[in-house]
């Protein structure tokens, strides 16, 4: 899978994944030294949002060189993005690789993304490799990353980089789809349609009626067209249906 032309593009999406990811970290009782080593990551991250990009940088390198996971994912996106660092995609790559192999879902999912793409040229190039990016999402996914599930399930459908395994990537689907995801809720209503059972075509119509209320792409023009093909019963116990629809807790 070759896309030199569009590395600038994937380290930016690398970029925002990881600042939305890693706010979402989970919690757990901390030490003393592991509170400070927090609030540092804080900090640093605070001077990047204010601008402070070599500084925040500065800072990041510290901590990541501290085996502090967080900062090593952090200091992976400055590094993918060319924020207060020279764009490097190996070194993205390393520092992600770095947080990965300490179970850090964020940078699992980077890591993932990172290697099924690739990025850079010559002696800054991280070459493609689906198998290694279906580990690293596996991983991620396991830890209810709904991003790494909607790729590993897209993944599993395309039989990149694992077997081809519909039911697996139903699954996957479903799951990032019930956390909320507007990708995967359109991404799991193609998946069913593609089944051609046209019992479970008012589930499809459901899940693209979600992804249209969060303006997903597609999703309102495949509300209207499927609307021809259900009865008014169905499309009336649907919109009840997700009236009352929330997000499945992970």
């Amino acid at each position: 899978m070759q896309m030199h032309n569009q590395s600038r593009l994937i380290s930016q999406m690398i970029a925002v994944a990881a600042i939305i990811l890693t706010l979402s970290g989970g919690h757990h009782s901390a030490s003393a030294t592991e509170t400070k080593a927090e609030d540092g990551v804080k900090l640093a991250w605070q001077n990047y949002l204010d601008g402070k990009h070599k500084l925040a940088a500065k800072q990041l390198k510290s901590l990541a060189d501290k085996n502090n996971a967080p900062a090593q994912n952090y200091l992976g996106t400055l590094y993918a993005s060319g924020h207060g660092v020279k764009a490097n995609p190996v070194q993205a790559a390393k520092w992600y690789e770095r947080a990965a192999k300490q179970g850090f879902a964020p940078a699992q999912f980077n890591f993932g993304f990172l290697k099924l793409y690739g990025a850079g040229d010559g002696a800054q190039r991280v070459p493609d490799d689906p198998k290694v990016a279906a580990h690293w999402l596996g991983k991620s996914a396991e830890q209810n990353d709904s991003n790494a599930q909607l790729l590993l399930c897209r993944l599993y459908h395309q039989g990149l980089g694992v077997n081809r395994n519909y039911k697996k990537a139903l699954g996957l689907c479903r799951q990032a789809a019930q956390s909320g995801l507007a990708g995967a809720q359109f991404e799991l209503g193609i998946l069913i349609l593609r089944s051609l059972d046209t019992k479970k075509f008012p589930e499809a119509y459901q899940w693209f009626l979600l992804a249209a209320k969060q303006n997903f792409p597609g999703a309102g023009h495949n509300v209207r067209l499927l609307a021809k093909r259900l009865k008014p019963d169905e499309i009336n116990q649907v919109h009840k249906n997700v009236e009352n629809w929330k997000p499945a807790k992970p």
